[in-house]
């Protein structure tokens, strides 16, 4: 009974971070890139045309951005419970889902030709009643999230979140399709709270990541829970 208790909290566990992290509607960049592509290689193969996409040499030229050179809106979630200090170029969207399933969203302003893979800022929450510890949720992540193509985990560790402890993920993934030549990266920081797991994540181009790195940072230490 005990086995099938712990099965049924993993199912649910992995299926709440497919919903979070891999959902057409609210996908991680990789998946968004794949979906973006597939159309783009399926209007090139009626040309009888074969493309190879490498998304290495793709930057968008800008410079690391300042924190003291931008200027921040503090947006207050109800549905989330939270109230964080944001760029007023990056438009906040909140996302519903089933199961209590909430995401707080950010994209940055890019360039057209870069809205393909534009940096994103997510938090997340979710309903969490059957893991009892961080140290629990951290190692059930961490074994789905090593299931991204090319996974590669760069740093692990506590951290804070809101004034709650938390844990800090850092890593590199990219696409299983040879066509899609490309590396992300991200930074997932989650916590528990009352029975509630948030999950805060930066994605941006391997190349970017560090530009937008300092803004991250700042909305990461505004991030308040009501």
């Amino acid at each position: 009974m005990g086995d099938k208790i712990m099965k049924t909290s993993r199912t649910k566990i992995k299926t709440f971070v497919v919903v979070v992290l891999l959902s057409a509607a609210i996908c991680l960049p990789i998946l968004c890139v794949q979906q973006s592509f597939g159309q783009q290689q399926q209007n090139d193969s009626s040309n009888n045309s074969t493309q190879t996409i490498n998304l290495q040499n793709i930057t968008s030229q800008q410079q690391p951005r300042s924190v003291n050179e931008s200027e921040f809106a503090t947006y207050v979630s109800p549905e989330l419970g939270i109230q964080i200090e944001h760029p007023i170029d990056w438009s906040p969207i909140i996302r519903e889902f089933a199961d209590d399933v909430r995401i707080l969203e950010f994209n940055a302003s890019r360039s057209e030709m870069m809205q393909l893979l534009p940096p994103t800022v997510r938090i997340s929450s979710a309903p969490q009643p059957e893991i009892q510890s961080l140290d629990q949720l951290t190692k059930s992540l961490i074994t789905i999230a090593s299931d991204y193509p090319r996974f590669d985990l760069k740093e692990n560790a506590t951290q804070a979140l809101g004034n709650v402890t938390a844990q800090k993920v850092l890593y590199t993934y990219g696409s299983g399709d040879p066509s899609q030549q490309f590396t992300l990266q991200a930074m997932d920081i989650w916590t528990l709270k009352d029975g509630t797991r948030y999950v805060f994540s930066y994605i941006a181009p391997l190349s970017e990541f560090s530009l937008n790195l300092p803004v991250v940072e700042h909305m990461i230490r505004s991030l308040s829970f009501e």
